[in-house]
């Protein structure tokens, strides 16, 4: 079989990470899905020379599937990290603004919507005029279909800065719900 190119996104796991994968791959009541994306990351890691075709073929799936998981685990890793590096700096300076919001970014990153709107509503007590940090809790609660406070705080947003490109596009999204 032949190689391939290099993966994108090799794996590489330390040990506390592979025993919770190699447990759920053991498990007789574990998702399917859970199981297959356990055996792709473990694939990988076990054989970094190995191509995605060729863990696709091991594990029985899509190498496209591959391609997706082995991506998910390193944009997820590196979020992981970015929360421990700016949950420290917070720790270290409170009043960090810089680091609280790109907590809030990376808590809304990892898909964490209830914390992200906790760290932007802190900003913007802090900061009330931050217009970026209005539009963001804005857009979203608009995802959650919490539209009259998204409404009104895409409307504050833009009267700070009437320009706000970002803004005048969620309000069109906004008002196409109310027609």
């Amino acid at each position: 079989m032949s190689r391939g190119p290099d993966p994108k996104y090799p794996i590489n796991l330390t040990t506390k990470q592979q025993e919770p994968l190699r447990q759920l791959v053991k498990s007789r009541k574990a998702a399917q899905g859970q199981v297959v994306r356990a055996r792709i990351i473990l694939s990988a890691h076990d054989h970094p020379d190995w191509s995605n075709q060729q863990i696709a073929q091991r594990v029985g799936c899509s190498d496209r599937a591959v391609r997706k998981w082995r991506r998910r685990w390193a944009e997820t890793g590196r979020l992981d990290s970015a929360f421990k590096y700016f949950s420290v700096a917070l720790k270290d300076d409170p009043t960090f603004l810089a680091a609280r919001v790109n907590l809030a970014n990376v808590k809304l990153a990892l898909g964490d919507t209830n914390a992200t709107i906790l760290e932007y509503r802190e900003i913007l007590n802090q900061r009330p005029e931050l217009t970026g940090v209005i539009y963001n809790l804005a857009a979203v609660l608009y995802v959650r279909r919490e539209y009259e406070e998204a409404r009104a705080l895409t409307h504050r947003a833009l009267e700070i800065d009437p320009e706000y490109q970002p803004a005048q596009k969620l309000i069109e999204l906004l008002n196409m719900q109310s027609d």
